[in-house]
């Protein structure tokens, strides 16, 4: 049987499981490649629908995003971002 990418994600996830008490900075980085490593791996052809310039309009984009489509906010933020720009 096939598992879905997410449930191999989850199976398997001992590099994922934050561990007790204080995480060094080396060992919060290790880990963070490898969630990441794993999560390419899971989705190599994920894209984000959001259109955006730079992070702070990824930011508002994904803020507006919880509360209508990401159709609905990519017809709005060019307007957006045009009328106030920083």
């Amino acid at each position: 049987m096939r598992q879905e990418p997410i449930d191999y994600c989850l199976s398997t996830c001992s590099a994922l499981v934050i561990p007790m008490g204080r995480e060094s900075k080396s060992a919060r980085q290790t880990r963070a490649l490898e969630i990441h490593v794993r999560l390419k791996r899971a989705y190599p052809d994920a894209h984000c629908e959001l259109n955006f310039a730079d992070p702070f309009q990824l930011l508002v984009a994904t803020i507006l995003s919880a509360q209508c489509t990401d159709v609905r906010v990519n017809l709005v933020t060019p307007e957006l971002f045009r009328r106030w720009p920083d």
